[in-house]
């Protein structure tokens, strides 16, 4: 399932809910939709409501969003038990559309009743996540002292094998000079 959130709850919470609700339905309708096929769009609205083209389980276009959900916009405000039992029976509702049913062959008092299950969900406003700004400048001198020890690192190495290679060098002069050939 694919949620697309454009407003300020919780995009998990949402999930819960809606995944909730969709095996809710399932073992009701005892017809199984894939979840993974199933994207639904979260928008700000003035009231909770809910849209999806009859029947579009058959016609699975990844790019658009199968269901279409409008929640309200309070400040920092959780929504009430109520107002979660709305969202679960219109979720449940357009699932009816997505299934193919028209609004003549959906049991409304039925839903309403499955819908009761999901009273003690509770969807929260998600809180921003507030980066502190890091201080570029001791970011910059830990780099530095970074590169520094590198390069002392690789310096010491390169004066140990310089100190071998004279030792070399000498080796072969004494022994060139003590044969003649130097």
């Amino acid at each position: 399932m694919r949620i697309i959130n454009q407003t300020k709850f919780s995009t998990n919470d949402l999930r819960v809910l809606f995944s909730a609700c969709l095996k809710e339905d399932t073992r009701l309708e005892q017809d199984h939709i894939a979840s993974k096929n199933l994207t639904i769009k979260v928008y700000k609205s003035k009231t909770i409501r809910g849209k999806a083209y009859v029947g579009q389980y058959k016609f699975v276009d990844p790019k658009h969003p199968n269901i279409w959900m409008g929640l309200p916009q309070d400040d920092n405000v959780e929504f009430q038990a109520s107002s979660v039992h709305n969202i679960a029976f219109i979720f449940l509702h357009e699932l009816q559309h997505y299934r193919g049913f028209k609004h003549g062959k959906i049991n409304n008092k039925n839903l309403m009743n499955v819908a009761e299950k999901f009273k003690h969900f509770s969807i929260k406003v998600e809180q921003p996540i507030l980066k502190q700004k890091e201080d570029i400048q001791l970011k910059r001198y830990c780099h530095v002292l970074n590169i520094v020890k590198d390069k002392e690192t690789k310096l010491k190495r390169l004066q140990g094998q310089l100190k071998k290679w004279k030792q070399k060098q000498k080796y072969y002069e004494r022994t060139l000079k003590a044969a003649g050939k130097i």
